[in-house]
């Protein structure tokens, strides 16, 4: 990680923390915790998505969100979007073919941080090293482009992410908070 990244990551920062405006506060409740991935060569199962891969990647992204209303036409409208073309998409597929994990990646130019969002794996193939493949691939298509390092940011509840992140090679830099300014009634 360079010096200038380590700087702007001491809490109390403006640029990073919020604006320290008066009658704003941290919450905290709810911390996430933020995670950076230095580029190095990798070795991953991941192959970027392709129009052809675009339903079975919404199917990995909706069983993995429970919940979630994402469909085909919302990725089509991500893909079609201005930002659209820094999207690095990849996705696992498990040896019989089936649609395994998924991972999009932002990229934000050369030698600047690309993050990583979202990332997910299908309920019925967890614990088998296909998100971990899919974070991978899509880190890796970061840094080909030119990302300097990589990072995302997870709920500090859901360990089975930082988990994930851990064992893809990232290293935790802090907690994170949001910022509230609480109702003036």
């Amino acid at each position: 990680m360079s010096a200038d990244a380590e700087d702007l990551l001491v809490r109390g920062n403006a640029r990073t923390d919020g604006l320290p405006v008066p009658g704003w506060r941290p919450r905290t409740e709810e911390p996430r915790l933020v995670f950076s991935w230095t580029p190095r060569p990798v070795a991953t199962r991941a192959l970027p998505v392709e129009e052809s891969d675009a339903a079975d990647r919404v199917r990995v992204h909706r069983s993995a969100f429970t919940g979630s209303t994402f469909a085909l036409k919302h990725w089509e409208t991500m893909r079609a979007s201005p930002a659209g073309h820094l999207a690095v998409e990849t996705l696992v597929r498990t040896p019989d073919g089936d649609a395994a994990a998924t991972a999009t990646g932002w990229f934000a130019g050369p030698g600047r941080c690309g993050l990583l969002e979202p990332v997910g794996t299908h309920a019925d193939h967890r614990g088998h090293g296909y998100g971990r493949d899919a974070v991978l691939g899509a880190c890796a298509a970061l840094a080909d482009r030119g990302a300097s390092a990589v990072a995302v940011l997870t709920p500090a509840a859901n360990e089975a992410a930082a988990a994930l992140y851990r064992s893809a090679g990232f290293t935790l830099l802090r907690e994170n908070h949001d910022w509230t300014r609480p109702d003036h009634a």
